[in-house]
């Protein structure tokens, strides 16, 4: 016995592309929330590896390290300076670094000095603001 296949209704058509846009917009609110928190997130660990990098460059090299935030637009930056002659002809030193999702960075004066001694100043916290508040300790 031969078995005839019925194609779908377009009622039936109509009800599931309803269900998976139902899905779709579900997903997309909570992924953008999710991908939010993951940009934040990365460039927050992005900032703590260049206060890190410049900390130990100073400590290592005897030499002071100037961290200077600047903002251009609705757009962080970090931009590492010393007096050190062989830094200065380093192209990974004269990078400036670009945070995005960080909406604001809250800090005494608009530099952090790391001290061929260890010394940070100003002896301060570096609150960032984006998806949430984070607090570096210096």
């Amino acid at each position: 016995m031969k078995r005839i296949k019925k194609p779908f209704t377009l009622l039936e058509l109509l009800i599931s592309l309803t269900i998976l846009s139902l899905v779709g917009s579900l997903f997309a609110v909570k992924g953008k929330k999710l991908l939010d928190n993951y940009g934040f997130q990365q460039d927050v660990t992005k900032m703590q590896d260049v206060l890190r990098l410049a900390k130990e460059y100073a400590c290592c090299h005897q030499t002071d390290v100037e961290v200077v935030f600047f903002k251009s637009q609705s757009t962080y930056f970090i931009e590492l300076k010393t007096d050190e002659p062989l830094f200065k002809q380093n192209p990974f030193f004269l990078k400036k670094y670009k945070f995005s999702k960080i909406t604001s960075i809250d800090v005494e004066g608009s530099s952090i000095m790391f001290l061929g001694s260890g010394w940070v100043l100003p002896r301060a916290e570096l609150l960032i603001t984006g998806y949430r508040k984070i607090v570096l300790q210096l």
